[in-house]
């Protein structure tokens, strides 16, 4: 009865197993479908706005309207809703991030000022829907900057019970506004950093110039970096900001480039001299960093010269060396002779 027993429960393994596997496979399959599903589902399918970015002055106590297109290329009916939320950038590339602020009071919120004409559209397929925001600037409202943004999500936003709480949206769509209250504005521009290698035995040579605003508006460094040889002439021009990005007030930004210099012809001290101008002055940033251009094929040159000489003054010493041997040699025969 034992070894019976034994060989049925043997038999029944693989099946307990098969279970599981099978089990296991659908929960991967159910997974995986989920998560596209959520992709797709976030992504928006493919509906686009415009503007992207609208820039506009408001007065305290000025009502102003804005119009946002809201195009819809899929084959079926979409149902939209829109958000208003302020924001600002937490990184030097200038990506927004949005968050939630019911307090009116704080410096550069826009959200609270602003309304819709309904609480939902509907944008039927392959046509677009034109959505009106108004937007009613407080009679003390803060001179300066103020920054918004209005946001489509398909589901009805779930927003933060918290003021000031960061806002996920991960595949919303929509348009950005950054608003000018006239008054005392401070427009402060510093250069934090501009950056480059000290010598370079290849290209590229990347250069990196970072801006902080220390004002209370937005502003748009625009200007180029001049490198010349070590003879004076100009070699190349880098543009710095030739996207027309926005530093906001209390925040940074990167702007990058590259200089591909031609290895057979480029060699020497480099100067690269960065001229940037912004605000309504315009105000003016010069800086000027070295850069020494060493080709590899100069460098190969270089130790092949050093190499030689090197062993050029090791065989003249060498034979100042046998020639001084030979001379004591002969001295001392003649003095044994």
């Amino acid at each position: 009865m034992t070894t019976k027993y034994q060989i049925i429960n043997n038999k029944s393994r693989p099946s307990h197993y098969h279970f599981l596997l099978i089990f296991s496979l659908l929960s991967i399959i159910f997974y995986l479908l989920s998560g596209s599903a959520f992709a797709q589902k976030a992504s928006q399918v493919g509906i686009t706005v415009s503007p992207i970015t609208d820039e506009f002055r408001l007065k305290p106590g000025e009502v102003i309207s804005r119009t946002i297109r809201v195009i819809n290329p899929n084959d079926r009916v979409i149902t939209l809703y829109p958000v208003a939320l302020d924001f600002n950038t937490d990184n030097e590339n200038g990506q927004p991030v949005f968050f939630q602020a019911d307090d009116e009071s704080r410096s550069y919120t826009l959200s609270s000022w602003m309304s819709f004409d309904r609480e939902f559209i509907r944008v039927a397929e392959a046509e677009e829907e034109l959505v009106k925001i108004t937007i009613a600037a407080p009679a003390d409202a803060e001179p300066g900057g103020h920054y918004g943004a209005v946001l489509f999500s398909t589901e009805k936003p779930k927003l933060p019970e918290t003021d000031d709480a960061e806002v996920s949206v991960v595949g919303l769509v929509g348009t950005l506004y950054l608003a000018t209250v006239p008054g005392k504005i401070s427009e402060k521009l510093e250069l934090e950093q501009f950056s480059l290698p000290l010598i370079s035995f290849a290209p590229p040579v990347n250069t990196a110039v970072i801006f902080k605003n220390n004002g209370n508006i937005h502003l748009k460094p625009r200007g180029e970096i001049i490198i010349k040889n070590w003879s004076g002439n100009q070699a190349s021009v880098i543009a710095v900001n030739e996207g027309n990005g926005n530093v906001l007030p209390e925040s940074r930004r990167r702007f990058e480039g590259s200089w591909v210099y031609k290895s057979l012809t480029s060699f020497g001290l480099y100067s690269f001299n960065l001229h940037a101008t912004y605000g309504s002055g315009p105000a003016e940033i010069i800086a000027t960093k070295k850069v020494l251009v060493i080709p590899i094929w100069l460098l190969i040159l270089i130790v092949a010269i050093i190499g030689y000489l090197l062993h050029r003054l090791w065989h003249r010493r060498q034979n100042r060396y046998l020639s001084k041997e030979a001379s004591s040699n002969q001295i001392t025969k003649r003095i044994l002779q």
